[in-house]
């Protein structure tokens, strides 16, 4: 049998992957950064059982749709709506999702809260929260997330964190971004550490954390 399957995680760690558990199987991948098509042919039922097991939540969806058009199907699915807020990548969240058609029935609205004030103002983040931890923290994520959330709005998602190329730490580096997803079924917040410069910071920021907002609604919905 033949299967396409779209995985998140880096090309090396996909081709080491099944070359040291399925090495005779046919391949071929498609995709940049973390989100790629693999194509496998001629796979025999235990093969396909083994990718499952292989790539296990890495695994977003079978077919053509990427990060993005996979989110807005699945809130359709579930007849549910999100919003996002973000710090660091400034917008790159909402408008990968509003590129998608069907956005306009799941996609409520999208907060660009830059400056600290704005996190306050807008999110209702609190000003001790700010001064305790900092802008970029699991604990503002988390709040800009929860500020999100009202009758019309089942899922908020957050980004905040350090795109560079200055502004680092040796405790927040360059590259470090706290993305919280929170619904009232759970609430999440992931710490990643990206490289490369400051659109590949915020490029991968934005894609990981529509990975992370797919993986929540499967999760908890």
């Amino acid at each position: 049998m033949n299967r396409l399957i779209r995985v998140y995680a880096t090309r090396a760690t996909i081709e080491d992957a099944i070359q040291r558990h399925l090495p005779d199987v046919s391949f071929g991948i498609t995709g940049d950064g973390r989100d790629y098509a693999v194509y496998f042919t001629g796979l025999d039922e235990t093969e396909g059982d083994v990718l499952d097991d292989l790539f296990g939540e890495t695994i977003y969806g079978d077919g053509d749709a990427d990060l993005a058009a996979t989110l807005v199907d699945l809130l359709d699915e579930y007849g549910i709506r999100m919003s996002v807020a973000e710090s660091c990548t400034g917008g790159m969240l909402a408008s990968a999702l509003v590129d998608r058609p069907g956005a306009s029935e799941v996609f409520y609205e999208g907060l660009v809260t830059y400056s600290n004030s704005a996190k306050i103002d807008r999110l209702g983040v609190g000003e001790d929260t700010l001064y305790d931890y900092g802008a970029v923290s699991e604990e503002t994520a988390l709040e800009m997330a929860n500020g999100l959330l009202n009758d019309n709005v089942a899922i908020g998602v957050s980004t905040t964190g350090i795109a560079g190329p200055g502004g680092g730490t040796n405790e927040k580096p360059v590259g470090l971004v706290y993305i919280a997803v929170v619904s009232e079924n759970g609430s999440e917040v992931f710490r990643n550490v990206f490289e490369g410069g400051r659109n590949d910071v915020r490029r991968q920021a934005r894609d990981t954390a529509l990975f992370y907002t797919i993986r929540h609604i499967k999760k908890y919905f």
